[in-house]
């Protein structure tokens, strides 16, 4: 895009680009330029004496009823329509543009050429008869060319450069239309005697003609306001688009192109009708408005426009019915200025709502107007009354005629003035009895609604009427205790808070109604009156001051009047109690937000803490159940809340018939342990509290009950306390820590798994039994099982049990060992280093020794015995095998198989001892004997 071409003339208010302003603008150009060319081509004909034959045509050649205004032709002959002209001499003529430049080619003023012309028989297009009229050509009449050329394209001109102005000034969708619409109006009016002769342009001039019946149904629908039905369906704003575009391809293709040349009245009819419709439509929307409008501004604004619309429609649309009823008559430029009014009132409402001091300027203007033409009036009937009726004054310039003239204006022009002021106020602005009218529609807005900020915008719209350049409120704020500033929605003022008591707002709590600030008289005005304050209007509910709003100067920098106060005063008493109802809508709103932050943080406070809460009122209803509880018990809390406790919490019934009344009669806290079995839960232990619910006064409200679930607890030590029992004598303290913090890592039903087995017997016990007193025997095999013990507990092994002379430890259970056949091998090596040890220090004369056997393989892991007796152990194959090896080992012998050599190959010296056979197998195993350590372990 050019720099040289304003922006703005392509963008919206809203700075963005606009196809729709784009083409309404493409449409503004064509106007002026098909205007400029109808300009040119009417002066051409006119003033260069192209001959006038007496008669205009459509552009197809049939006569135009605009003939029936001249004077009669040669011969008493009138032409008329449907009478088509064929022929001006002998030269061929289908059209009013070949007409024109055959008679500026051919002939000059005052020559009689032969027209010839033709007209249906009875209607009938193809039975036609002719009619040959020597016509003598003259000059175009004056006052004729004067109604239809000059004063309409003058008023197309007038319209254009409104419509344009419109378009520039309002670059929104309702600017668009309005503009379309004059635009549109423009072309219909000074296309006319362009279409009628030169005959260039006539279909932009049908074109116009087909859409303004639908644009003004679209206006209808927008302007001033869009209707409800247009916000609710934005496409129903595009039906009378879809009509017009239409009606425009409809007369394009018909109009004058029909084989029938007569029948293209049907299509004038289609486009009159349509816009008798459209107009009749738009008018009816502005009644409609005026009678329900949302707003002041929209009634004054359906006002205006009603009744210039109506002014400037109502004769053209009878000329318009006349048409489509079948009775044509001739259009008169008398029509004309009467239709300039439409555009005239459409930019007088733009204007007035953008230049706030038009009303005034307005309303003078037109009061000295009508005061002026009342004036000349009352000259002409004093002249020819007083002058036949009184002889003194025969003469009309008589100096004391006119001086009895000037005494009766003086002494009448005020009381003139105020009266035709007060009808221009009334017909056009009604500026007093808006101020009250639209109090009762400000005060129905007030009562749709408890926002505070929407409450001050209406009372910020209704400040708009006054035109003050600036307004803002203030309102107490029982929080903050001081007035709080609040925007109008319109300019404010630059906002700070005021104190409760300080001098402003005790000089305006003095005043009952709207008052003038004066900072001469009271210094304390000088707060307000020095951020451009002028008018102060005071709020009171009852005699409590609430707050107040601050008006600034006037844009037209007029005072403010009475009639401005005292309106401003009535305004007051509207709103203060809106005003009052919000802000205890608010303070309401406010207390519910804290309410449910509270209930909020409660809820995540129940849902974060693991004990469940229930609250049971006086009648044993429940009040409160949280989520915790309701997982807990398996009851869904919409099944729980306001249902009797005795039906929710059945299972404990029992209970809870018990100690509620005591609860709440001794006012203690009770805590106990039951065991309820629940549908949903099964068998729960539960830790339950109860404690008396207290209200704010101190009077009892119910009970809470706080519930802990055990369940779990209770098992866990129920394992461990099982656990203490069984190991506690088979395993190292550090073993039995490690199960006491897993308990659940033990498995007391039977599981496979892989285990290491040690069997240690001592050799030549029998002997010794029979050579040893009993008291030294049982002493002696204690020792010995001692050292067996510590050896295997020092490798967190599991001493299974002692048999007779021999003892079974497991290793990889309870708890998991993944080294476990090293540890089997560390614990037999430790025993035979710790019996060696013993012999040397204490009795190396009769010394006793075990045989070990070691085996790594699977087995069946459980607490096995009866219900009254039964231990921790592991039964199966693998067990056999280190038996069987143990009853081989020699003393001090430790034999392993070689599953466990393959683990621990590599870390031991061992020797190969051959293959042994083991019952409980089916192939031999091979078997090495343990030496000791290859590195130290």
């Amino acid at each position: 895009m050019s720099r040289s071409v304003p922006r703005f003339l392509f963008y919206d208010e809203d700075n963005r680009f606009s196809v729709p302003q784009l083409a309404v603008l493409v449409i503004a150009l064509i106007s002026w330029a098909s205007l400029a060319w109808a300009g040119i081509s009417g002066n051409r004909l006119l003033f260069l004496a192209v001959p006038f034959p007496g008669f205009v045509t459509e552009p197809n050649g049939v006569i135009n009823p605009f003939s029936s205004m001249w004077s009669p032709l040669e011969d008493e002959i009138r032409l008329a329509e449907p009478q088509m002209i064929t022929a001006v001499d002998k030269t061929q003529v289908h059209s009013s543009r070949e007409l024109y430049r055959v008679l500026e080619a051919n002939y000059t003023i005052g020559q009689r050429p032969l027209f010839t012309f033709v007209e249906p028989i009875n209607g009938d297009p193809q039975n036609l008869k002719s009619l040959v009229v020597k016509i003598k050509l003259q000059e175009w009449p004056r006052k004729d060319v004067v109604f239809i050329f000059l004063l309409p394209y003058l008023t197309a001109l007038l319209m254009a450069g409104l419509g344009t102005w419109v378009l520039l000034s309002q670059r929104n969708r309702t600017g668009r239309v309005l503009s379309l619409s004059v635009l549109l109006f423009a072309l219909s009016l000074g296309l006319i005697f362009e279409s009628m002769t030169t005959g260039v342009l006539p279909r932009i001039w049908i074109a116009s003609l087909a859409l303004i019946g639908p644009l003004f149904i679209r206006l209808g629908l927008l302007f001033p306001q869009p209707v409800r039905l247009a916000r609710r369906c934005p496409w129903f704003m595009t039906l009378p688009y879809f009509l017009g575009t239409a009606l425009v391809i409809y007369v394009e293709l018909t109009l004058y192109h029909w084989p029938n040349s007569w029948a293209f009245i049907t299509s004038w009819r289609v486009v009159y009708g349509v816009g008798i419709l459209g107009i009749l439509f738009f008018l009816g929307m502005m009644i409609y408005r005026l009678r329900q409008p949302a707003s002041l501004t929209m009634r004054q604004q359906s006002r205006i426009i009603l009744m210039g619309a109506t002014l400037a429609f109502i004769p053209t649309l009878f000329w318009l019915a006349s048409n489509v009823l079948g009775h044509p008559r001739p259009f008169s430029g008398i029509y004309v200025p009467f239709l300039a009014i439409y555009p005239v009132s459409l930019s007088y409402t733009v204007l007035r709502y953008r230049l706030h001091n038009m009303d005034d300027r307005f309303a003078t203007g037109l009061s000295y107007a009508l005061i002026l033409g009342a004036s000349y009036a009352t000259y002409l009937a004093l002249r020819y009354l007083i002058v036949d009726t009184l002889p003194v004054f025969q003469d009309p310039d008589d100096p004391y005629f006119i001086f009895t003239f000037i005494l009766i204006s003086i002494l009448f022009f005020p009381i003139l003035n105020r009266w035709v002021r007060l009808l221009v106020d009334w017909l056009f602005l009604r500026s007093r009895v808006d101020y009250w009218s639209g109090l009762q529609t400000f005060s129905h807005e007030l009562t749709e609604t408890l926002s505070l900020p929407q409450i001050f915008r209406a009372i910020g719209s209704q400040m708009g009427k006054l035109h003050t350049s600036k307004a803002s409120a203030w309102l107490f704020d029982e929080a903050q205790q001081c007035y709080v500033p609040h925007s109008l929605g319109i300019a404010g003022f630059e906002m700070e808070t005021f104190a409760l008591g300080s001098p402003p707002v005790q000089r305006i709590a003095k005043q009952s109604s709207a008052f003038l600030l004066d900072p001469a008289r009271y210094p304390v005005d000088y707060a307000f009156t020095k951020i451009g304050g002028v008018v102060c209007l005071p709020f009171y509910r009852g005699k409590n001051f609430i707050g107040w709003i601050l008006l600034g100067a006037r844009e037209s920098s007029e005072p403010y009047t009475a009639d401005d106060l005292e309106f401003l005063t009535a305004l007051a008493d509207q709103s203060v109690l809106a005003l009052e109802n919000a802000r205890l809508f608010a303070h309401l709103e406010q207390q519910l937000f804290t309410t449910r932050e509270i209930k909020r943080l409660l809820d995540d406070t129940f849902a974060s803490i693991s004990t469940g809460v229930i609250t049971i009122d006086v009648r044993g209803q429940i009040t409160l159940f949280t989520p915790v509880a309701a997982r807990m018990l398996g009851i869904s809390i919409h099944d729980a809340l306001k249902q009797p406790f005795i039906k929710v919490l059945a299972p404990l019934q029992e209970y809870l018939q018990r100690a509620i009344p005591d609860v709440l009669q001794s006012g203690k806290m009770l805590s106990v342990e039951v065991n309820p079995v629940f549908p949903n839960k099964g068998l729960l232990t539960l830790q339950l509290r109860i404690t008396p619910l207290y209200s704010g006064s101190g009077t009892s409200n119910g009970v809470i009950l706080l519930i802990d679930d055990i369940t779990e607890r209770k098992q866990l030590e129920s394992r461990a306390t099982q656990i203490m029992e069984t190991f506690e004598n088979y395993f190292s303290s550090r073993t039995i820590e490690k199960l006491l913090e897993n308990p659940e890592t033990v498995s007391w039903d039977g599981t496979m798994q892989e285990i290491t087995v040690l069997v240690a017997d001592l050799r030549q016990f029998s002997r010794f039994m029979a050579q040893t007193p009993p008291e030294y025997l049982v002493e002696t095999l204690n020792l010995y099982f001692s050292l067996l013990s510590d050896s295997v507990m020092n490798e967190d092994g599991l001493l299974d049990h002692f048999a007779g002379d021999s003892g079974t430890a497991f290793f990889n259970m309870p708890l998991a060992q993944a080294d476990h056949p090293m540890r089997a091998i560390r614990a037999a090596l430790r025993l035979r280093r710790a019996v060696e040890a013993y012999h040397q220090a204490v009795n190396p004369s009769r010394p006793l020794y075990f045989g070990i056997g070691i085996h790594t393989g699977g087995a069946v892991v459980g607490n096995i015995g009866a219900s009254h007796r039964s231990s921790y152990t592991a039964i199966g194959v693998t067990i056999d095998v280190a038996r069987h090896l143990q009853s081989l080992a020699r003393a001090g012998q430790i034999l392993i198989t070689d599953p466990v050599y393959q683990r621990v190959a590599g870390r031991v010296d061992v020797t190969p001892a051959g293959m042994v056979s083991v019952k409980s197998l089916t192939t031999p195993v091979k078997i090495y004997e343990l030496r000791g350590l290859k590195v130290e372990q």
